[in-house]
């Protein structure tokens, strides 16, 4: 698109494409914006002008999802998550905010996001013995875990 001469681009709608694809971007002076990028790296980025997102960043999602866990009186958790740029970065969100209310975060396990068995993931969450698991999964790319 940009070779055709594209001015603007809207999306990607992952925040893992839009990274890979945002400096191509930039370089060529072509405004992108996302609807769905919600990956804290962008707002620690220089975008030049050139980058915007209309959804908020996985740092408010992470303290919501956070403040909602303690007002239910959760002290710990295990949180299992996709790794990929958004399941990580809302696991580290929730995690940190979590943390900094005073909450415990036993564990974070990842799983890679084509995985199609989940038993050594769920065998770490059980080992922490956290009083609540978070699940930071897709249900429609086919992940199984049942929390």
């Amino acid at each position: 698109m940009i070779a055709q001469g594209a001015q603007g681009v809207m999306g990607a709608a992952c925040s893992g494409t839009s990274l890979a694809i945002l400096d191509t971007a930039i370089a060529a002076e072509v405004v992108m914006v996302s609807p769905s990028n919600t990956s804290p790296q962008f707002t620690k980025m220089d975008k030049k002008g050139f980058y915007a997102r209309t959804a908020p960043s996985d740092l408010l999602q992470g303290d919501v999802l956070a403040s909602l866990l303690l007002e239910d009186g959760v002290e710990s958790i295990a949180i299992i998550s996709r790794a990929d740029a958004y399941g990580r970065g809302l696991a580290e969100a929730t995690a940190a905010a979590f943390e900094a209310a005073g909450g415990t975060v036993k564990t974070i396990v990842y799983h890679a996001t084509d995985a199609t068995e989940f038993r050594s993931e769920v065998t770490a969450l059980s080992k922490a013995s956290a009083e609540a698991i978070v699940g930071i999964l897709f249900q429609e790319t086919g992940c199984g875990v049942l929390l």
